[in-house]
């Protein structure tokens, strides 16, 4: 597995934040060990502890990510602070669950062709090898079952779209029309911000990657149309939920995420659907595709999400959320 991520920027320009008013890529942490992941090409400015810098090279040389350390933590380029704009992290008992907790809140600001956007992370050690990932930030028990789910130890990594399920430019205050889910192809304009967002979870060897979605009630992504979803296989429906279920992408890379799906079927409570990945160099931008293209051990878990605003139904899209993903802990371990 690679350990670092070579960015495609010919004319996509990734550079760094100093203070509000140049917002570029930077992050911040509440905490003394706060790490800043910085990719660049030969046009790529640099942060250094107190200015930016230009750094050039030729194309070989490809910077790889940086810690920002104690000693320069008080020059970091982002304020140390908990994200008071992310309206799921103020509500529904998240900040008190964070608190409570002591999980450690960053927020990188990324300009993408005069475009920004904001990344969240928030993670709490030990690390361990399972990342949570929350592409959409209008599906809200993704978000809150990831924080649960990372409160004892773990890494979320947390768009923030303004509560949309495409991006939402900070700089223009307005959302766009991409699917943070269809960026992950070398191909597409955003994927070096995808390339960025994947990153942030400082994939290993032993990691599995765990992306966290919600299912509109209304939609037709379900158990009883599946196949017109891509290549895919039913190793089991068993939950009666047809909304809620566990995607594994699988590929000749990743033979052991077959075992997984047989291991959460033997459960003999939910809905296990197996994709299989084509080798191929050009996705359709899914994550599903490019990971197992890549390697990852990757695992989508779907949840019927909630009725906006309706307590009950928010508190069983959480519990369930919450529960799929106990689960899957339980099968790898």
């Amino acid at each position: 597995m690679k350990q670092e991520i070579i960015m495609h920027t010919s004319k996509f320009l990734f550079t760094a934040l100093l203070g509000l008013a140049t917002m570029n890529t930077a992050c911040s942490n509440n905490s003394s060990e706060q790490s800043q992941a910085s990719t660049s090409n030969p046009q790529t400015q640099a942060v250094s502890t107190d200015t930016a810098s230009q750094n050039t090279g030729s194309n070989d040389d490809k910077a790889t990510p940086t810690e920002t350390t104690t000693a320069n933590n008080e020059n970091s380029p982002c304020p140390v602070q908990v994200p008071n704009d992310d309206k799921d992290l103020l509500s529904r008992g998240n900040l008190q669950l964070l608190e409570k907790h002591g999980i450690q809140v960053s927020q990188c600001q990324v300009m993408l062709n005069n475009q920004s956007f904001k990344i969240d992370i928030y993670k709490k050690e030990p690390i361990g090898n399972v990342r949570y990932l929350a592409l959409h930030d209008s599906e809200d028990a993704a978000f809150d079952g990831g924080l649960d789910a990372i409160k004892d130890g773990g890494l979320m990594v947390v768009l923030e779209n303004n509560e949309q399920r495409y991006f939402y430019d900070q700089a223009r205050q307005a959302v766009t029309k991409k699917d943070p889910n269809r960026i992950f192809t070398p191909s597409d304009e955003f994927f070096p911000l995808g390339e960025f967002i994947l990153q942030q979870l400082h994939i290993t060897p032993d990691a599995y990657i765990i992306s966290l979605h919600n299912n509109n009630p209304d939609g037709g992504f379900g158990m009883k149309n599946i196949k017109k979803y891509g290549a895919t296989d039913i190793l089991c429906h068993q939950h009666s939920d047809d909304k809620n279920l566990f995607w594994l992408p699988y590929s000749a890379t990743t033979p052991d995420i077959k075992e997984l799906g047989d291991k959460l079927c033997a459960k003999g409570i939910y809905n296990v659907v197996l994709e299989n990945v084509p080798a191929v160099a050009d996705g359709d931008g899914s994550l599903s595709i490019y990971a197992a293209n890549q390697g990852y051990r990757y695992v989508n878990i779907e949840i019927r999400a909630a009725k906006r605003n309706n307590v009950d139904s928010e508190q069983l899209a959480k519990s369930e959320q919450i529960k799929h993903i106990q689960e899957f802990l339980q099968a790898v371990q």
